[in-house]
């Protein structure tokens, strides 16, 4: 009995470990079964990956395609290699077997490796015209892949053969990729690759400006942007992190011999759609404050909209460079919009330069001087009450006092010390005045050390030894594409 317990153990356990994916034959170039060595197939099928019956079919459409067109083309189906780079490894065993006709240099190799879930096309550099990176991948993605994800090799394979085979065998087909395998179309997808990373490095490093600011929390007072202005996060990754991608992707699908000039045009017209949509939220919340008579508001709000503006009109002159000629009477006319006392309720009279000192106090005066900040001063003839409405001025080189409260600090002189070297800080001397009172602080600070910039080089060559055995003796550029799934 308990020898047929150990037994029976023993053999669970020798199944387990032939079935485990540890103990899968990894594979390097030169141990790899060279099919022209043993047999003259086309098919190195050493793990079984395929079944007989498809090495057998696809082994007579690959010596059909040599036969009509004199391309070579090999398959090898393993399940490991043995490193992390199938690039090179394809690249290896391509030259060590000289796959293709030595003129010509037209062969392919495809490789597939199962357990990294990997499939690639090696192309010699006579094929690279009619088999070019993206038509091999298309070719993979296309026909291979969606067979391999539910583990039927045999059709996966035999479906990229028969494109191959198509491509080779038949110009009026070949001609159908010839869009997808134009150097514009390659442009083109150079251009949408760069042109999506630009994106996201961009909208994502505005996330991360708003997030800090507070724009998504609405509690968190902003004076460019109040509440009502602002996006939900969820609607401003759609508006302008997806909807900028989403665009750049679908523009390649407009038929035009100018792929790329298409794609800036249709990138533009979306953001000057969404500078239109900001122009009728900008008026919404004019109105909001409208119903509420806040002129003075609407006006600070504008105000602070303008240099926004200003680089729309830049960026999209037409319309927007009209829209920002009249931004500027669109402002006043809100900030000298007529206004009822808050006491008496009579008209008030906006008071002018000259008349409106005498109701502004020393420290106010002196905004006005340096225009850190202008004031209107509304007066009511009738009660005699006045009321102050303060305003951003030309100038924003200036601070709070801490003294006397006025926006009239400023650095009046930023001076080095000693200047810093690779081995030690610097110092600095910082003296900040203000312009209406007796303010004055003078405040040293560290500045850095120096660091070193570094720069790297780096350089490679790659050879192999071409054995050309039955094959050809081609060779390869690197070409191909590869895809996992």
């Amino acid at each position: 009995m308990l020898h047929a317990f150990r037994a029976a153990l023993a053999i669970l356990l020798l199944s387990f470990l032939a079935a485990s994916p540890v103990w899968a034959a990894r594979y390097s170039v030169e141990s790899v079964p060279d099919p022209k060595q043993s047999g003259g197939g086309y098919v190195s099928n050493p793990d079984g990956v395929l079944s007989a019956a498809a090495v057998a079919q696809i082994n007579r459409e690959l010596a059909a395609i040599e036969h009509a067109t004199g391309a070579q083309v090999a398959v090898v189906a393993i399940d490991d290699i043995e490193g992390g780079d199938i690039f090179s490894f394809s690249h290896r065993l391509f030259s060590r077997w000289g796959i293709g006709h030595a003129q010509r240099d037209d062969g392919l190799l495809i490789l597939l490796v199962k357990d990294r879930r990997t499939v690639r096309f090696h192309t010699g550099y006579g094929l690279e015209g009619v088999l070019p990176d993206v038509v091999c991948k298309r070719i993979q993605e296309d026909d291979m892949l969606p067979a391999f994800r539910t583990g039927d090799y045999d059709r996966g394979m035999f479906a990229g053969v028969r494109q191959v085979d198509d491509i080779l065998r038949d110009p009026a087909y070949a001609a159908q990729f010839a869009k997808l395998a134009s150097p514009t179309h390659q442009n083109w997808l150079v251009f949408r690759n760069i042109g999506m990373f630009v994106v996201a490095i961009v909208s994502g490093l505005g996330l991360l400006f708003k997030s800090l600011s507070g724009y998504f929390n609405e509690s968190r007072p902003l004076p460019s942007a109040p509440p009502k202005t602002r996006y939900p996060l969820k609607y401003w990754l759609a508006l302008f992190m997806l909807g900028p991608m989403l665009v750049l992707y679908a523009s390649g699908f407009i038929p035009t011999d100018s792929p790329i000039l298409v794609s800036l045009a249709c990138i533009y017209v979306y953001l000057l759609v969404l500078a239109l949509l900001q122009i009728v939220r900008e008026d919404r919340h004019v109105a909001r404050l409208l119903q509420q008579h806040s002129y003075t508001a609407i006006a600070r709000y504008l105000q602070r909209q303008r240099g926004f503006w200003t680089a729309m009109a830049v960026l999209f002159p037409l319309p927007l460079l009209l829209y920002r000629v009249g931004y500027t009477s669109k402002i006043w006319r809100y900030r000298a919009h007529p206004r009822k006392c808050p006491a008496c309720k009579a008209p008030m009279q906006r008071l002018s330069e000259a008349e409106e000192d005498a109701f502004l106090s020393s420290g106010q005066q002196v905004e006005e001087q340096i225009r850190s900040a202008d004031h209107d001063v509304w007066h009511c003839t009738a009660c005699g009450k006045t009321a102050v409405r303060t305003f951003d001025g030309a100038e924003a080189g200036y601070d709070t006092c801490s003294a006397c409260g006025h926006l009239t600090r400023y650095t009046k002189s930023d001076t080095t010390l000693l200047e810093p070297t690779y081995e030690r800080r610097g110092k600095g001397r910082r003296i900040e005045a203000c312009k209406h009172c007796d303010y004055l602080d003078v405040s040293e600070y560290d500045i850095a050390r120096l660091t070193h910039s570094s720069s790297s080089s780096s350089g490679g060559s790659s050879s192999g030894s071409s054995s050309s055995g039955s094959w050809g003796g081609g060779s390869s550029g690197g070409g191909g594409s590869s895809s996992s799934w």
